[in-house]
């Protein structure tokens, strides 16, 4: 049962009647706490005296036979210190708090990182603006986020990522005019909201100057460093009402965007649920890396021949990442490696199939096998800074020759970040480890580039083998990439050949070495060795 202030003033009257007749520090604590309730209550400590005299009143009046005159000043006024010196104490605490709520409150509005606005900031102006949009003019969320964040803060340091976000907010800020908020939130991303009244065809367009405010480099530390952004919108009200419901619909749609590789995506009723299933998927993957040991689990390597045109003889292998669910339906890698390099669960992923395919190495190797393990690696993981070191430790853990793996990287990783591809080239090849550009001829790297790389091997991507022997076109630029390779010492390999008729067409090209359901499909290790018995292992 909650107590009233009459209760308090009651139980105050019989601590004075208490302290009168005997008075002790206990009386005087209990008198404290009471004092405390009358506070918390809303009284002064100003008013606390006024109490006490009317509680000696009262008892004055309803004791007759009680001599107050002489006490009072010599046992009931310490209490009544007691109290008003507790109530200050109090007052004096609680200011201290609110000050330190404001102060914290305050602080909470702003990036400590990068001085920019905060994600509270953003809400609350949201918030604010929503509030007196009493007449529902619509407006926009748009969320920016800042693509390979992740890979520069592994291969340049943390402060040299909060350098590039501030920058990336401060431009951003100078090239939207008007009473708009950019505020950073999130590790890689930013956002703000359009004047109340712009048209929704114009979000487009900040889209697009933003785009373009990203083309000139950032400089940092006299280091000119070139970002790229992708952009995601949400309207109010199409798109919600509430202040965090809108936000987030701007991040999902600018993750949306990120995933189809779009530069700009406005938000849509199912981006929500795609968001939600990715989330779930990579919960799923992260409960999959914990239970695939090296005892076994959901995931596993199956290993594709890599078959020399000339014998027919087995040169290798490339492990590719298979998964089955706890329902056993097979999730293709396209769905969820994309979604792991989203959201740097990448590494994980790299790190469990470079060491499960070491371990296999080391395995064959005990029954006399010599078998190269090519693995692909995605970009990130490929310009990550401790790449060499954990290749060296693998294969001393394992006690395998470094020629036991290759690598195997694809033509748009490489260009994502030209020098430090370049640098962890030169690095592998100075440790007897060959590499191989995946996908060539789907990316953008030049002649140059390709001349002056430390690659051993040039892979044609399968979209133009599957169909040379049927389109003049595609056999052309297999015809121009084999030349290309050729002369500059670069060994060739073919993908997706599903037939004799295309690997006979490779042969007459000088095309080396082919791989492809033509000759096996990637199959698990113990299916090996009765392969091999068709194939038998060549290793050059």
């Amino acid at each position: 049962m909650t107590k009233t202030l009459r209760d308090y003033f009651n139980e105050y009257v019989e601590i004075v009647r208490s302290r009168l007749e005997a008075p002790d520090e206990q009386q005087l604590l209990d008198a404290s706490e009471i004092g405390a309730q009358f506070l918390s209550s809303g009284i002064a400590p100003e008013d606390v005296g006024e109490i006490h005299e009317r509680a000696v009143a009262q008892l004055a009046e309803s004791n007759p036979g009680l001599t107050l005159t002489d006490s009072i000043e010599s046992t009931v006024s310490p209490l009544v210190e007691v109290l008003v010196s507790y109530g200050n104490e109090f007052r004096r605490t609680t200011e201290e708090k609110e000050l330190a709520v404001e102060e914290l409150r305050t602080r909470s509005l702003t990036d400590s990182e990068t001085g920019l606005a905060s994600r509270t900031a953003l809400v609350e102006a949201l918030r604010n603006r929503l509030a007196e949009n009493e007449e529902i003019v619509p407006f926009s969320i748009i969320s920016i986020g800042i693509d390979r964040l992740t890979d520069l803060n592994a291969a340049l340091g943390y402060e040299f990522g909060k350098t590039l976000v501030m920058l990336a907010g401060t431009r951003i800020a100078d090239l939207i005019q008007g009473d708009v908020l950019v505020a950073r939130v999130g590790p890689d991303n930013l956002g703000f909201h359009v004047i109340p009244g712009v048209a929704y065809q114009s979000d487009l367009n900040y889209g697009r100057q933003i785009q373009e405010a990203f083309v000139e480099p950032f400089e940092v530390n006299g280091e000119p460093v070139i970002l790229d952004a992708t952009v995601g919108i949400s309207h109010y009200p199409g798109h919600g009402s509430d202040a965090d419901q809108l936000l987030q619909r701007a991040e999902i749609a600018m993750r949306e965007a990120q995933r189809t590789q779009l530069d700009i995506s406005t938000f849509t009723s199912g981006q929500d649920q795609v968001a939600v299933n990715e989330i779930q998927l990579l919960a799923k993957l992260r409960q999959a890396l914990d239970e695939s040991s090296d005892e076994g689990g959901v995931l596993e390597l199956h290993y594709q021949p890599k078959v020399s045109l000339e014998s027919g003889n087995t040169v290798g292998c490339e492990a590719l990442i298979r998964w089955k669910d706890e329902d056993g339906n097979s999730i293709s890698p396209a769905e969820f490696i994309p979604a792991a390099e989203r959201t740097g669960l990448h590494k994980q992923v790299d790190n469990w199939v470079m060491n499960t395919a070491a371990k296999q190495a080391f395995q064959w190797r005990q029954i006399g096998l010599n078998i190269p393990i090519a693995i692909n690696l995605s970009a990130r993981s490929f310009v990550d800074p401790n790449l060499v070191s954990t290749i060296q430790s693998l294969i001393s853990r394992w006690g395998i020759d470094h020629s036991s793996l290759e690598l195997e990287v694809t033509e748009t990783a490489l260009m994502s970040d030209p020098e430090q591809a370049a640098q962890v080239c030169k690095q592998l090849r100075e440790l007897n480890i060959d590499l191989s550009i995946d996908d060539f001829g789907t990316g953008q790297s030049s002649m140059a580039y390709l001349r002056d790389l430390s690659v051993t091997h040039v892979k044609i991507d399968q979209s133009f083998v599957m169909q040379m022997a049927t389109d003049e076109g595609n056999a052309a630029i297999v015809k121009a990439v084999i030349e290309m390779a050729g002369s500059l010492g670069k060994k060739l390999i073919a993908e997706g050949v599903e037939d004799d008729q295309t690997a006979e067409a490779l042969i007459v090209l000088g095309c080396e070495v082919a791989q492809g359901w033509n000759y096996a499909k990637a199959m698990p290790a113990n299916e090996w060795p009765t392969w091999l018995e068709k194939a038998p292992l060549i290793v050059n």
